[in-house]
């Protein structure tokens, strides 16, 4: 947050930052009431001009025989206020002895170039034999500013005869990591001096990979050191320059990247059970390159996979460990997660060690009640009926020590039975 200012101290708020700037503002007056802050947004401030990128030619090499037009390309970049509404100019003049004589307006392209065609001269372009055309481009961006490229040049009558390029790689729909590029390069009339590689995101904004020098294997991308998450329609771009300054360009397809794992969950809650049951594991991966398979193992045992084998099974008594993990399509591994204690406990408690005592008007039932997997939930009961009543009677039993007792009243009672 910026500091706050005093105009009669500091004077009028002053724009230099370029894009988009805020402006709060308010007064406070003798008594020290304040007025409630008002903001004026959408304060716009451009200085710089527009910017010409990635020049291209068609011919790239202009021999005194072609026939045709000849076209100039570049990309014209304004980041800040942008180019609506505008058009490019170029000017040119062919030959030496001729000049300039005025702007004409550039036709739009895809993915911001723009183009012009130079038309042949009447005669052809034999006529300027080793002459050169020479040409400009100004272009005035929405804030005003004008941007004009230094004078370039071509020469007419050149045999020479460009390079050729193309990445050999079928990238597929998803990539990961490091990415293996392989390319065919060959230069008929001279050598290669540079090769450069380029990623975008868009097919519009270009960024360096590498400059390579050696051909003999494929270079290698670790696309996860600028691509941390996931990019869904990536291109990859060569351009080859050869010794003549004549150049080659090839694209790939578009393609994804996915440098996230999938996440994993389960629905087991933790609990108990008394018989055998599934737990479910479900995976997402959001955006990325989707789900290739759900693996597990439980209790170390061999490796099984969800849509092969099913979702895993437990059968085995008492805690059982559950290992599970996802790869999708694009090959990442999730790290392994392990569920510890997965319990099942099919065996009821057991009753030992039983102790019926009559001690005057009073039957004591003492027994011992093990349970060694999910031990023993509240208090055990004692049901009991008293004479020929049919009736079962409940009651909590009391833990003494390791034991459980019971105290019935038989005072009045000629005959009890219990359970």
């Amino acid at each position: 947050m910026a500091k706050k200012k005093n105009l009669m101290l500091e004077g009028q708020p002053k724009i230099d930052h370029e894009g988009i700037n805020t402006l709060e503002y308010w007064s406070v007056d003798r008594l020290g009431n304040v007025e409630s802050h008002k903001t004026l947004s959408d304060i716009k401030l451009d200085k710089t001009p527009p910017v010409f990128l990635d020049w291209s030619s068609e011919p790239q090499s202009l021999s005194d025989d072609y026939k045709g037009h000849f076209r100039i390309s570049v990309r014209i970049v304004d980041e800040i206020s942008g180019l609506e509404g505008k058009t490019p100019q170029i000017d040119f003049h062919i030959g030496s002895i001729s000049t300039y004589s005025g702007y004409n307006n550039m036709n739009k392209g895809d993915n911001g170039f723009w183009y012009y065609d130079i038309p042949e001269p009447g005669n052809g372009w034999s006529l300027y034999r080793n002459e050169s055309i020479y040409y400009k481009i100004r272009c005035e961006d929405s804030a005003g500013n004008i941007g004009e490229s230094a004078e370039r040049q071509e020469l007419i009558g050149s045999r020479k005869i460009p390079p050729t390029v193309k990445i050999i790689n079928n990238f597929g729909n998803w990539q990961k990591g490091k990415i293996p590029i392989e390319l065919s390069v060959y230069d008929s009339d001279g050598t290669i001096s540079d090769i450069q590689l380029e990623y975008s995101l868009d097919g519009y904004q270009w960024n360096m990979i590498s400059k390579i020098t050696d051909l003999s294997h494929p270079f290698e991308w670790d696309c996860s050191s600028v691509i941390s998450d996931i990019a869904k329609s990536v291109r990859i771009r060569v351009t080859v320059t050869d010794n003549d300054n004549l150049q080659a360009k090839d694209v790939s397809a578009s393609f994804g990247i996915d440098n996230h794992p999938p996440i994993t969950r389960h629905d087991y809650d933790g609990t108990w059970r008394k018989s055998s049951f599934t737990v479910n594991l479900t995976a997402t991966d959001g955006e990325g390159s989707g789900i290739r398979t759900i693996k597990y193992r439980l209790n170390d045992s061999y490796e099984k996979s969800v849509d092969v084998d099913g979702q895993p099974f437990i059968d085995e008594q008492g805690e059982s460990k559950l290992e599970y993990w996802s790869i999708d399509n694009a090959g990442n591994e999730e790290p392994h997660k392990i569920l510890s204690k997965v319990r099942l406990d099919r065996m009821p408690p057991i009753f030992d060690k039983w102790n019926v005592k009559q001690d005057k008007d009073r039957i004591s039932v003492e027994l011992k009640i093990v349970d060694t997997e999910s031990g023993l939930s509240g208090s055990p009961e004692l049901d009991y009926r008293i004479g020929t009543d049919k009736q079962y009677l409940s009651s909590k039993m009391i833990q003494e020590n390791e034991k459980w007792n019971f105290d019935i009243d038989i005072s009045k009672i000629p005959r009890i039975y219990w359970k």
